[in-house]
């Protein structure tokens, strides 16, 4: 039995790409082709950095802030699916629903 090796933290290069992003398609983009971004702790690690960067580079804040929501959401969708894929569809539905 084989353990799955653990996904690395991103980078700080990546996390400076998604403060550079303009729009949400950009972020979509960088998300989707970095999956170490998604998970509670990088959504943590973001919003940290937003109260960081809103005192020297607003727009960056911000990119950082809607970056770290959409993980947030990503997150939340694939947890919904881990349950339904283990027959507890129910509980996935009651999750999904703001």
């Amino acid at each position: 039995m084989t353990a799955e090796p653990e996904p690395t933290a991103p980078s700080e290069v990546v996390i400076e790409e998604l403060a550079r992003t303009q729009n949400e398609s950009e972020r979509e983009r960088l998300v989707s082709s970095n999956p170490t971004l998604l998970s509670a702790e990088v959504v943590t690690d973001l919003l940290a950095k937003v109260v960081e960067r809103v005192r020297v580079d607003i727009p960056q804040a911000r990119s950082l802030a809607e970056s770290a929501l959409l993980i947030a959401r990503k997150t939340r969708r694939q947890r919904g699916n881990c349950h339904g894929a283990a027959g507890q569809g129910k509980r996935a539905v009651r999750k999904r629903r703001p």
